[in-house]
This record gives C-alpha cells, sequence and structure tokens, in this order.
C-alpha cells in the first residue's frame, strides 16, 4: 500500500505529465484564438487548467520541503564542506594553523560569508558560506506560479465578457439586454452593478496625410448617478474601473436623418452604419428600409467626400466634406445615387430625405475578472522567486589546513593555540562549491586564494607535488565530494 502511494505522488510530480498538460492547454489555447467557440469556459478546459494546479501543487511541495532542510542544514551548520580544490600552496614553516585558521576566517568574512571551523579526516577546515537564503528561489517561484495558476482559474471559472455601443453623447447602463454580446465562464454569477458610461466625445488621432492613427473615447462612469470616474479609452490604454476593465472595440459614424412627407409629417431617425476594417482605411457602411416606406436605401459615410459620383473616395479623416453616398432603391428600381451633404436634401417623391447631422458611436468591451490581480500577485511572486533564485546563488569556499608530513594530534593538524608537537611544513587547499555561474564563483574563489596566499606568503604546489595530509583517505575525500553535490542538486 504505501509503495502504490509513493507512485500515486510520483505520477502526480512528474515532469512527464506536466509537459502533457501544458501540450494539451496550449492546443486547446490555439484553437479558442482561431475560432473555436467557448474553449475557455468550457469544463474540460477548466478540468485540464486544475490538473496541471495538482500537479504544479505535488511538485512546489516536494521543491518547500528540499529548500527547508537544505536550509535548515545551512543555519545548523551541518552538511559536507565542498571538496573540488582550487589549488594547494605550502605555508613557512614558522606559520602557525591558527594564523592560518585567522587569516582565512577574516578574508572570507570580508567577502560576507558565514565562517565555522570543523575537522574533516586530518584536515582543519575553515568553511564559509553565503547566500543561503537563494535555497528559497525555487520554491519562491513555483509557488508564484502556483497562485498564477489559481488566478487563471479564477479567470476561466468567473469571468465575464460583453460588448456595448454608445452614441457621442450617450449613455449605457450595467444591464444585460443593453449588452450587443456576452459571454460569461462556468460559474460566473449574473450580477450587474447598473453603473453608467456616458460617452462624451470621440478624439480622431489624423496622421498630416490625412490617415487614421487611432480613435478614443472619452467617458465618464457614473454610479448612483453621481460621477464616479473619468477615462480615456484608446488602443494602448483600457480604463479600470474596480473589477471591470473597459477596452477599445470599434468606431463608426450615425447619421442624423429626417423624413418629410407632403402631408408634413416628419420622421427623425439616426442611421447607425457598420465599420469594416481594411488593410489600409476603414468603410462605413449601412442597408435599410426608409422608415415607413418601402425605399431601400444603402449608405457610405465619408468624412471628407471626393472622387466621381461613379467612384467616390474619402480624401482624409478631418471631417472637410462630411457626407453620405446613397444608393436608394423602390421596388428594384433604382430612385436616387449620388452624395447626399450636411444641410442638404433630396425629394424621393412623395417623401423628402435630410441630412441634418451625425455623431460618432463608439463600441467598448467589458470585462469583468476577479483573476487579474491574483495573476499579477502571482507574477511579481514569481519574478522575485527568480530574483531570489539568481541573484542569491549559494556559495561554498572551504580552506583545508593539513601537515605536509602528516604529523598531526587528535583533533587535526595542530590546535588552534599552536602547532602540534612535531608538527611539520602546512599545506593549505582551497576548494570551492556553487550550483550557478561556476565560472564566474571561479575567478572569484581563486582572488580569494591569491589574496591569502600573498599574505600568508604561500608557495603554490604542482599537482604531483606533496598532497594534503586528507589524501591519504581517498575514498573518505570521494565520499564527501558526493555528498556535496548531491547537497548542492
Amino acid at each position: 500500500m504505501a509503495k502504490r502511494r509513493f507512485d500515486i505522488v510520483a505520477l502526480l510530480s512528474s515532469v512527464k505529465l506536466a509537459l502533457v498538460l501544458i501540450i494539451a492547454l496550449t492546443s486547446a489555447s490555439i484553437a479558442g484564438s482561431v475560432g473555436v467557440k467557448n474553449v475557455f469556459s468550457s469544463w474540460w478546459f477548466i478540468a485540464l487548467g486544475l490538473a496541471f494546479f495538482i500537479n504544479t501543487l505535488f511538485c512546489t511541495c516536494q521543491k518547500v520541503v528540499k529548500a527547508y532542510r537544505l536550509f535548515v542544514t545551512y543555519r545548523r551548520g551541518e552538511g559536507n564542506p565542498p571538496a573540488e580544490a582550487s589549488g594547494r600552496w605550502s605555508a613557512q614553516e614558522r606559520v602557525e594553523p591558527d594564523q592560518l585558521v585567522s587569516a582565512a576566517t577574516r578574508l572570507l568574512r570580508k567577502r560576507r560569508y558565514i565562517v565555522q571551523e570543523t575537522a574533516s579526516g586530518r584536515s582543519i577546515v575553515v568553511w564559509g558560506r553565503k547566500n543561503g537564503y537563494g535555497r528559497w528561489g525555487a520554491s519562491i517561484f513555483h509557488v508564484g506560479l502556483l497562485i498564477v495558476i489559481i488566478g487563471g482559474l479564477i479567470t476561466l471559472s468567473t469571468k465575464f465578457w460583453g460588448s456595448f455601443v454608445v452614441l457621442e453623447g450617450g449613455t449605457f447602463v450595467d444591464k444585460h439586454e443593453k449588452y450587443v454580446y456576452t459571454q460569461k465562464g462556468l460559474w460566473a454569477p449574473e450580477e450587474h452593478r447598473y453603473f453608467e458610461v456616458k460617452l462624451e466625445k470621440v478624439n480622431l488621432h489624423v496622421r498630416p496625410n490625412g490617415e487614421l492613427h487611432d480613435y478614443m473615447a472619452e467617458i465618464t462612469i457614473f454610479e448612483n448617478g453621481k460621477p464616479v470616474q473619468r477615462g480615456l479609452v484608446s488602443g494602448p490604454t483600457p480604463v479600470y474601473y474596480k473589477e471591470i476593465i473597459i477596452y477599445k472595440r470599434l468606431w463608426g459614424y450615425a447619421p442624423g436623418m429626417m423624413l418629410t412627407w407632403k402631408d408634413g409629417r416628419k420622421v427623425p431617425f439616426r442611421w447607425v452604419l457598420d465599420t469594416t476594417i481594411h488593410e489600409d482605411h476603414f468603410t462605413h457602411l449601412g442597408t435599410t428600409y426608409l422608415p415607413g416606406t418601402d425605399y431601400l436605401a444603402t449608405a457610405s459615410f465619408f468624412p471628407d467626400l471626393q472622387g466621381t459620383p461613379d467612384k467616390p473616395q474619402n480624401g482624409s479623416y478631418e471631417p472637410k466634406n462630411p457626407a453620405v453616398f446613397l444608393n436608394i432603391v423602390r421596388q428594384g428600381k433604382a430612385v436616387y445615387t449620388g452624395p447626399l451633404l450636411v444641410g442638404k436634401s433630396i425629394d424621393l417623391g412623395d417623401v423628402i430625405l435630410s441630412f441634418d447631422n451625425y455623431k460618432n458611436w463608439y463600441g467598448f468591451s467589458m470585462v469583468k475578472d476577479r483573476g487579474i490581480p491574483v495573476v499579477f500577485f502571482g507574477f511579481w511572486f514569481s519574478t522575485l522567486g527568480l530574483a531570489v533564485l539568481y541573484l542569491l546563488v549559494p556559495k561554498d569556499i572551504a580552506v583545508r589546513i593539513a601537515s605536509a608530513d602528516g604529523v598531526t594530534n587528535a583533533h587535526g593538524v595542530a590546535p588552534i593555540n599552536g602547532p602540534a608537537p612535531g608538527a611539520g611544513r602546512l599545506v593549505v587547499e582551497v576548494c570551492g562549491r556553487t550550483a550557478k555561474f561556476r565560472s564566474l564563483f571561479r575567478e572569484d574563489m581563486d582572488r580569494f586564494a591569491r589574496d591569502l596566499a600573498r599574505e600568508m606568503k604561500l608557495r603554490p604546489l604542482a599537482k604531483d607535488d606533496t598532497p594534503v595530509a586528507r589524501s591519504a583517505t581517498v575514498p573518505e575525500a570521494q565520499r564527501e565530494a558526493a555528498a556535496a553535490a548531491k547537497e548542492v542538486e
């Protein structure tokens, strides 16, 4: 039974499972992005997200437990000193072990290492350790990733999307029936704040050559009839209101028309034209029956009408010559084809059509997303983990001091208060260990070794020269090196 439980934990925390889930989530996301409907709000997509969360949770728990054990070992001063040597030096006969210990300790503390002294085999070891908190970096990063996944699941399950259109000077009320389009997550509550969005003005950013660069909306948000926030919605800048985000969607024109019958009856109407985005321009078109008649009219709006009746075109988006180009048909027969300027009228026989004014309309997309703050918090928490992981890299430097002729006492090469009686020349070995940026650390370790050798006037030894006393116990040294490598991993 215990083995089965271990296998389940191994499966739930496996990297292979994580890769399978990432591929599945990525494939589903691509499908949702290219037009497959309701992917992100479907139960199976949320189930994939939950499975990825569980997998990441088990991986994170293992990381946290491992980091805790390593950190406790670091704080208690336990573990094995590094065994990978940078070089060996020989001390003059008059140099005592406590002098070497004192110098090594001082130089390590100058480099902000935490120093302790220990015995290892037949050597005295001055062991310096640094950046112990860096062992938490991977754990912090994984916890941040968990928070991001939680925020994503909140978004997928409770997010509300909606789009609405407002005329310049008009107001939109947050009611379900007022939206042009809505979509919500699997467990999104059907709730509305009944706030209002008033479109104060549409600003067109036109380049000097007449091309349209951006279209922006000045809005005021009301709650309980009182203005609570003003903002400018543009391409790169949405408006944030509590948990609601209002984005730019589209913009267009709505000519104000008037129908006048021979008997004096008048019917004003606002004709909201659809906007189509082309590669290098916009078109504003609409087709409708004129109210109360059998005239079928098609209109195109031009802010600056130019060209010919056969081929009208827009000169710029500066309103220099605003006009609608009409094609009116009655019972299959063309009645009128041509432009109608602002303030002008055309006589269709039994009715007169006038173009009185025009307004801009603006289309907004609104998102209610409670998961966004959670995602942002998780992102910054993960960033903190990466900073800890790569800026606080744990480093160990050990200085081993041994007698060249192997004469030692029971505590090592010599007691700290003086050399052992009969002890000969001392041999010094500098070792180091780190998990990242090893070439940079090797340079730092070499500088430390040079400083120590210069201060204590040590003579470098060749590889085949007098070995350090601990080399007489090669299996022990190998065991130390293996344990140290495992600790770093």
